[in-house]
């Protein structure tokens, strides 16, 4: 990179050199050309050198602090029109993974401060193939899970506290230790010994009568993936003697058999979708904790409830996890 002169107007002296945060901004560069130190004599001053790495260094400075608040800005809009209970709309200028990343830990940031509480788990979604190829993805994303949204089960939720409510069926675990960070990523071996207990579980996924056929992976990351709530069912902790793959889950709604599935429709193990989501969030920086709950991933069909709908998810060996839906009408609420 060659950095070359577009004003030298406001040009400091700062010692033996000229002040880089100034030079930032009378700089541009050429691709392809190698660096270069340029000095320059302002009438009787002396040459002072100032290096393509002192400005570069600050421009990278100045544009990492444009592209938080960027994010900041972005987080600030999709906050917004989640508290307005506005339809979820795609954003308009995609970008990167990780910048999609950083905009749902601004995402986070505001949720928290409005009282959703601490991150106390995360969820794994996209766990199937089709779905991740729906959004142009070939791996799963994740979002955080607050502590007011963890709830036991039995339960009623009501449906008119949503826009539009999905509710996915999933094996959920809860670690019994942090879960280090490894330079070569984790496995089911590594992920297991820190597994304290396992138990069948709901996620409420709200997607705000979202276009399905307009869904980017962009938007639904910055979004917090659509965490709602998370209903954990009986927990087991004699994991290490389930084999949780073939462990079979069955859904049933007002008695009757909807959906069934198995552990391994979670990326082919629940705790294959843990070490997933360890290594993905070692790369931004973050850790597993110690009682942290994880949301493995729907091992059926998301089924959208109607009011009155009573719900029970059971997986062999684990028990069951119960919901009931229910509606309160707006003038009614408004009232209590």
């Amino acid at each position: 990179m060659r950095v070359g002169v577009v004003s030298v107007d406001t040009w400091t002296r700062t010692g033996f050199t000229l002040d880089p945060e100034t030079v930032a901004e009378a700089v541009f560069s050429w691709p392809d050309l190698h660096p270069f130190v340029f000095s320059y004599n302002l009438f009787t001053w002396n040459c002072y050198a100032v290096t393509s790495l002192d400005a570069a260094a600050v421009v990278g400075d100045r544009a990492e602090e444009r592209m938080a608040t960027e994010h900041k800005s972005i987080a600030q809009e999709l906050f917004n029109s989640y508290r307005r209970k506005e339809t979820f709309r795609p954003l308009e200028n995609s970008g990167t993974l990780e910048e999609a990343y950083a905009i749902q830990d601004e995402f986070q940031r505001l949720l928290i401060a409005d009282g959703a509480g601490d991150i106390v788990g995360y969820k794994i979604a996209l766990t199937s193939p089709a779905m991740q190829a729906f959004v142009g993805l070939d791996h799963p994303c994740g979002g955080a899970i607050f502590a007011s949204r963890v709830l036991g089960s039995p339960q009623i939720v009501d449906l008119s506290d949503f826009q539009h409510l999905g509710v996915e069926c999933e094996i959920a675990v809860r670690l019994k230790a942090d879960l280090p960070m490894l330079p070569d990523g984790h496995s089911l071996e590594t992920v297991a010994p820190f597994v304290g207990a396992v138990m069948p579980a709901f996620e409420l996924v709200e997607d705000r009568d979202a276009n399905y056929d307009e869904i980017d992976a962009f938007s639904l990351i910055a979004g917090n993936s659509w965490n709602a709530a998370n209903i954990l069912g009986p927990a087991v902790t004699n994991v290490q003697e389930l084999n949780l793959p073939t462990l079979r889950g069955v859904l049933r709604v007002n008695g009757t058999v909807i959906d069934e599935g198995t552990g391994a429709d979670a990326l082919g193990n629940p705790l294959a979708a843990v070490a997933w989501l360890a290594d993905e969030l070692a790369g931004q920086g973050k850790v597993l904790q110690a009682g942290m709950i994880v949301m493995t991933g729907s091992i059926v069909t998301t089924y959208f409830p109607q009011p009155g709908d009573r719900l029970g998810f059971m997986v062999d060996g684990l028990g069951t996890a119960e919901l009931a839906l229910t509606f309160t009408e707006p003038a009614l609420k408004a009232q209590t």
